[in-house]
């Protein structure tokens, strides 16, 4: 309120324009403009510090804070907006009875963080607990983060229904093999990269290690209340038989002794360590790779 009275018509607009942009921006987007040299981080020690927590959540929760951050910031302005147009008008309607006043209130159900924001948790906590090799947790970033680019969007997660899970399941098993590396693919959405034609989907084990990093993420966020429960549950597709495989040819006379030349007086440099030379010196006459000899 102003000092004198209700805000200004000009005052309320800005608080109107103030909700959507909070409300319609992605957490990232909203923090790149509210403070673009940081995005938001330079205040979160001192924010933690005057409400009792730990200064050092700042930067092992940093994402997962500025979510919460914008998303109060909308519902403030939501329920400071309807307080100023109830000012406007007289309300009839029959109140609370006594004994509804005397009974319990349950207390409201904490937001359920944004499907991104969840990710953001879950892989931060994995990395501070080490669970994970570099590559591996690259590997989960990559499977997560597809959930959102099927979607299209980036709802609540604990929005999401089987039916939602369903959709990504199916779409995993429409995506092309290496899209991301294919120069007809590389460029491209992943609806895009779906729809061309003559390119080789990817294997169903492929499609399984998918859906399982993303059911594990999910037992995670149910575990930490975040969701009711997990509908990627036991979610797999059936896998196909494996192909038979292709006999090996012996090794011709030619080949025998270009590589007895090469062991013996390595000519054309293709013999880099001597060591090559006591692998493969045995299995010349036999055509097959060390490993397979030993078995």
């Amino acid at each position: 309120m102003e000092d004198v009275g209700p805000p200004s018509e000009e005052r309320i607009a800005r608080l109107r324009d103030d909700l959507a942009f909070c409300g319609g921006e992605t957490t990232a987007d909203y923090w790149d403009l509210m403070d673009p040299e940081t995005g938001g981080q330079s205040g979160l020690p001192g924010y933690c510090e005057r409400l009792g927590m730990p200064a050092s959540l700042a930067t092992t929760h940093g994402p997962t804070l500025l979510n919460e951050i914008r998303i109060a910031r909308r519902d403030h302005l939501t329920a400071y907006l309807r307080f100023l147009e109830a000012q406007g008008r007289y309300e009839f309607s029959v109140g609370r009875s006594a004994e509804e006043e005397r009974a319990p209130v349950e207390p409201p159900s904490p937001a359920s963080p944004e499907l991104s924001a969840a990710i953001t948790e879950y892989l931060e906590e994995n990395q501070l607990a080490g669970s994970w090799a570099p590559r591996t947790a690259d590997g989960k970033r990559t499977e997560l983060a597809l959930m959102g680019e099927i979607l299209g969007r980036d709802p609540r997660i604990a929005e999401l229904t089987k039916a939602d899970a369903n959709e990504i399941k199916r779409t995993l098993q429409r995506m092309p093999k290496h899209r991301n590396k294919l120069p007809e693919t590389k460029d491209l959405s992943l609806a895009a990269a779906i729809e061309m034609p003559g390119l080789e989907k990817v294997a169903s084990t492929t499609v399984n290690k998918a859906l399982t990093t993303i059911s594990t993420f999910f037992a995670w966020a149910e575990r930490n209340g975040h969701v009711e429960k997990n509908v990627f549950d036991g979610m797999r597709i059936g896998r196909g038989g494996k192909k038979a495989a292709t006999p090996r040819k012996a090794f011709s006379g030619e080949q025998v002794r270009l590589m007895y030349r090469e062991l013996i007086g390595n000519s054309q440099k293709l013999v880099r360590n001597e060591d090559h030379k006591l692998r493969c010196s045995p299995i010349l006459g036999h055509g097959l790779p060390f490993s397979e000899l030993l078995s």
